[in-house]
């Protein structure tokens, strides 16, 4: 069969059931016989395109007529992006990453929170910035800036309150560090006397409430993290002389959390003739980390040796005029921690 085409565009020699198949195949086409310019819009679509794979959104053609999905981007020679060319990550573009022409921008506004991590092992992770690092929330509000050969600022409500300075630090404000957030004293101005040796015995008297049976003082700290500074001094005497000796330890509840040597502190050995003795005063402080918000009860027992021991009077056989009487104190101060 011959195809003509004479002058006026007819083609003629095509049957009505068209050509053969493989009637035309590149070995019979001139090179560029057809062009771009020949083919007209939608004239070869994909369903008669021969490729291996499947043709779909994810999926481009290569040039070995095969349909791929993209698997990686740049491999050993990178891969470069201009100005304003956002490289996407997520369903639906949570995240992003580009340079807009003047500034360079990791945006995240989808779902969930963006973190920076370094998780592998002792692995450190560096922020740095070429002259200052600055952190601000998403309305411009400081936080904190750390900057280059300078202070280092920290800010409440975008309101500085902390600043590093070549000679230390600067704090505006009130800042609760080494505050006293609380101050209880119980005085004891009775006398009390105890007459059992080798044992350590509560005092008898009260609370700062004037409660109970025992000379202690009570607080209840407003964090775990506070501090609790005791401060104390007892006047005692005993009523005997030579191998006779007397001390106090400090107790927080039923725990013992300051003394001496064979479980005494400040171990005094008396001197003395007859009923009438000297009086001794024992003070001492101690600062407590009890981790606590409960109540706690702290306060002093005494120890003594051959013969009684008197608080707070230097003769324990009178309560006249011609004794001395003292007054002992336990205060307990709340220390922020």
């Amino acid at each position: 069969m011959a195809i003509a085409i004479n002058g006026s565009g007819t083609i003629t020699g095509i049957s009505a059931g068209g050509l053969p198949d493989n009637t035309v195949d590149n070995g019979t086409m001139a090179d560029n016989a057809i062009d771009s310019a020949e083919i007209a819009n939608g004239a070869v679509d994909l369903a008669h395109l021969s490729a291996t794979g499947t043709a779909s959104s994810s999926t481009y053609l290569r040039g070995d007529n095969s349909w791929t999905t993209v698997s990686s981007v740049g491999g050993a020679t990178g891969a470069d992006f201009n100005d304003s060319i956002k490289a996407r990550f997520g369903t639906g573009n949570d995240l992003e990453i580009y340079h807009d022409g003047s500034n360079s921008v990791i945006r995240h506004g989808g779902d969930g929170d963006l973190y920076i991590e370094s998780i592998t092992g002792t692995r450190d992770t560096y922020l740095r910035g070429s002259r200052s690092v600055f952190i601000q929330s998403n309305a411009n509000e400081n936080h904190a800036k750390f900057i280059q050969n300078g202070a280092t600022e920290l800010y409440y409500d975008n309101s500085k309150k902390f600043e590093t300075t070549s000679a230390g630090g600067t704090l505006t404000g009130t800042w609760n560090v080494g505050k006293i957030l609380q101050v209880v004293s119980c005085p004891k101005t009775d006398h009390a006397t105890h007459t059992t040796d080798d044992t350590w015995n509560d005092i008898t008297g009260v609370d700062q409430d004037n409660s109970g049976s025992v000379w202690c003082c009570k607080i209840t700290p407003s964090s775990n993290s506070s501090k609790i500074l005791v401060l104390y001094d007892i006047a005692m005497s005993m009523d005997g002389h030579g191998n006779v000796y007397h001390g106090v330890r400090l107790m927080r509840d039923s725990t013992s959390i300051q003394q001496g040597i064979n479980s005494r502190v400040g171990r005094a050995t008396k001197e003395g003739t007859g009923s009438r003795d000297r009086m001794s005063c024992l003070a001492g402080s101690y600062v407590d980390s009890p981790s606590s918000t409960s109540e706690l009860t702290y306060k002093l027992q005494t120890y003594h040796h051959n013969h009684a021991i008197s608080i707070n009077l230097s003769d324990n056989d009178s309560t006249g005029d011609s004794s001395l009487s003292a007054a002992s104190n336990i205060t307990l101060m709340e220390v922020s921690g």
